[in-house]
């Protein structure tokens, strides 16, 4: 009797301690597995938007019709911009027209980006199917950096002038499709973490801000 008390409570105490030697192991695998996707997304992310670039500079060039290019932009919650991809080291890089926006496709949720050759682009061909590169994206936001209003006759002098001004916003209309944000803030929340970086886009401007009246 004695012994088969002391077997239960053996085999009980190694139950317990196997289980939580299981829980252990699947939280530091799926844990494992989300820093890897993430490491992905924000390294093909940060390399789009690095070789981002005005492929045409006449205003007229852009547009909905079939022959016009469509027109960048940069949104609160999506991008769409042309880049320079490389397909590899024995093939010319190219340029392609990406976007990216977390949604959910065919009942999976996620950071999706869809990457459209230049041509096809230009043909209004539909669009390509939609790359998963992060999946749990439950949010996606952008912020671009904006100089601090020039000084005016009635504020000589900015108060910090060597401070960035950040706004979810970024002129996309027609008349100007030309400029690109200099600096880009993104912010993702995936499996119940947020992530911020800071990318760059070297051929890009900073914004300015209307001088106040």
């Amino acid at each position: 009797m004695i012994a088969a008390t002391m077997m239960s409570v053996l085999f009980v105490g190694l139950g317990s301690h196997l289980r939580g030697g299981l829980t252990v192991w699947h939280r530091a695998t799926t844990m494992s597995d989300t820093l890897q996707y993430q490491r992905v997304a924000w390294d093909r992310l940060d390399r789009d938007l690095a070789n981002a670039l005005v492929f045409d500079t006449r205003t007229g060039a852009y547009g909905d019709t079939s022959g016009q290019l469509p027109l960048p932009s940069f949104g609160e919650a999506q991008l769409r911009f042309f880049t320079v991809s490389s397909s590899g080291a024995r093939q010319p890089d190219s340029v392609r027209f990406v976007t990216y926006a977390c949604d959910e496709h065919a009942g999976t949720t996620g950071l999706w980006r869809t990457s459209q050759p230049l041509g096809a682009a230009r043909a209004r061909s539909p669009e390509p199917a939609p790359e998963l590169v992060l999946p749990d994206c439950a949010a996606l936001a952008f912020q671009y950096a904006y100089l601090p209003s020039p000084p005016t006759e009635q504020q000589p002098q900015r108060q910090t002038p060597e401070e960035l001004i950040w706004k979810s916003t970024w002129p996309d209309d027609a008349d100007q499709p030309l400029r690109l944000p200099r600096l880009v803030e993104v912010s993702i929340r995936a499996a119940g973490h947020e992530v911020r970086r800071l990318c760059a886009i070297p051929t890009g401007v900073f914004g300015q801000t209307e001088p106040p009246r």
